[in-house]
Formats: C-alpha cells, sequence, structure tokens
C-alpha cells in the first residue's frame, strides 16, 4: 500500500521503503543503555528497513532470543490454540486451498449477519499505533514479549512463502502485488541476486554490440594496411 502510495499521508518520494527488519547492533548512541554492539535484534523503524544499515529508535528496536532464527523473527507470528481468541483474516479466493490445510477455517462474513448479532469488524494499523499514538510502543513491547513466549512454547510459528535478494525486491514486490504469496516473502542482504532470463530484445542489443565491436576491429585492420602501405611507398 505504502509503495502504491495509497496509505494516509505516504512520505515524499524518492524514500526506502519497509517497515520491519532483523540483524546486529552495528553501533548505538551514547544514551542507549539496553543493547550495545553485536546484539541480535528486530526493530520496526518508521519505512527506511529495506536497506543494508537501518537507523532506529531504541524504543522500536527488540532483543531476539538466542534460540530464535532473525528469519524466523521479521514476521508477523501465527497463532493457534488460545483460548478466548479469535484471529480473523481475509485472503484471495486463490489461496483458499492453501488455507483450508493449515488451522485456518475458511468462512464468508455477511455485513447483515453482521448488523443482526452487533458485531463489527475493524481495521489494526500497527504502524499508526506505534509511531503515532500516545503509548504505542509500550503496549506493542509487551505485544511482542508475549509473542516471543508463546514462539518458545510452540504456540506461535511464522509461515515464510519464499526469500529473495535485496536487489530482487521488484520481483518480491511482483509477487505480492499478484497475490501469489502464502506467507510472508523476506528480504536477505546475504543472498546473491537470481540470474535474469535472457530476453530477445537483449540477445539483439548484445549482438548488435558484438557486431560495432568486430567492424571497429576490422576498421583498425584496414587503417594499419593502408598506414604500411604508404610508409612502404614513401621507403620506396
Amino acid at each position: 500500500m505504502v509503495r502504491q502510495g495509497v496509505t494516509e499521508a505516504p512520505p515524499k518520494t524518492p524514500f526506502i521503503l519497509g517497515f520491519e527488519c532483523a540483524g546486529i547492533v552495528e553501533a548505538v548512541a551514547d544514551d542507549v543503555d539496553n543493547f550495545k554492539v553485536g546484539d541480535r535484534v528486530v526493530a520496526l523503524p518508521d519505512h527506511r528497513a529495506w536497506a543494508e544499515l537501518v537507523p532506529v529508535s531504541a524504543k522500536y528496536v527488540y532483543s531476539v532470543p538466542e534460540t530464535m532464527p532473525l528469519q524466523g523473527q521479521a514476521v508477523c507470528a501465527l497463532l493457534q490454540n488460545i483460548g478466548g481468541v479469535t484471529v480473523v483474516g481475509i485472503a484471495s479466493k486463490n489461496k483458499h486451498d492453501d488455507i483450508k490445510t493449515s488451522w485456518w477455517q475458511v468462512d464468508k462474513v455477511s455485513p447483515l449477519r453482521l448488523y443482526e448479532d452487533n458485531k463489527g469488524i475493524i481495521g489494526f494499523n500497527l504502524r499508526r499505533l506505534l509511531h503515532h499514538q500516545p503509548g504505542g510502543h509500550e503496549r506493542v513491547r509487551l505485544v511482542v514479549e508475549a509473542v516471543y513466549k508463546l514462539w518458545q512454547g510452540g504456540v506461535a510459528k511464522a509461515h515464510i512463502d519464499s526469500t529473495y535478494a535485496l536487489e530482487d525486491v521488484t520481483d518480491a514486490m511482483a509477487k505480492m502485488h499478484e497475490r501469489r504469496n502464502i506467507g510472508k516473502l523476506l528480504l536477505d542482504l546475504s543472498m546473491d541476486p537470481r540470474p535474469k532470463p535472457t530476453t530477445p530484445a537483449k540477445i539483439k542489443k548484445e549482438e548488435n554490440e558484438e557486431g560495432e565491436k568486430e567492424g571497429d576491429k576490422e576498421n583498425k585492420e584496414i587503417e594499419k594496411d593502408e598506414e604500411s602501405k604508404v610508409e612502404t611507398k614513401a621507403k620506396e
């Protein structure tokens, strides 16, 4: 949504996308005493997460348990078997078969039924709660700590669809835009970019460039022969 500019008050372009990242602390400010260089952390910056180095306020950074992989941290956990909690989500029709094979149940939501039962559906914007609502970062920290405990107990699990190199972010975005992913898409800075398929236009361009090089080589050889002839004639 941010990439398409459909969110409320989107950042002015150009800017770096990305709302979540995980990695190793490279440096800390003098007034930060709860993190140190080398700590494994996850961070929720207000954009700018898709980069090699990400400056983030300490209140939006969370230590990662030693037994938890960083790749599994920078995702939304799927919660199951939690008493008194009902999680409702929506998905494209082409994903329903995948959802049916998991713990989710596929149900239709009727606006009229919601009205008759005095129920409603609301949206939740983590970024707004975290960065723009008073006390939001404190609430999110409590939730993150609770999710860690659920993960350690085997209740919360991460579902990752696929992982891309940072250079392949356009491919990842295309997959998300076309709603082909079942789970989270990750960008891994340690990965090498995928080889790009050679298109007919690219082949033709390379052939033209090769032809130009051969032509230049032949012209130079002709010029060299002409110079030799002139030099021989001059000697005679």
